[in-house]
């Protein structure tokens, strides 16, 4: 997934927020992006989970364990779409 999808799905999902912004969204693709031996940046299947991840616990301030955050965040702000 490209950096620009990935906001738009962050965007479009509405996990932006005070705690989520567009930088902290940046800031997160950024340090779980891989590099393609063409130089592009994407994501893959794990990665963007883990970004997912890093961004339930941005979002809900840490308050439960990572797993209960991305369950939290999936339940509620994918899953009801």
């Amino acid at each position: 997934m490209s950096a620009g999808k990935f906001y738009k799905l962050v965007r479009e999902c509405g996990m932006m927020d005070g705690n989520v912004t567009q930088q902290e969204v940046g800031n997160t693709y950024k340090r779980v992006m891989q590099q393609g031996h063409d130089g592009t940046t994407f994501l893959g299947y794990a990665d963007f989970v883990e970004a997912l991840a890093l961004l339930a616990q941005a979002k809900y301030d840490s308050a439960g364990t990572p797993l209960e955050l991305f369950t939290r965040l999936i339940n509620t702000l994918i899953v009801k779409r």
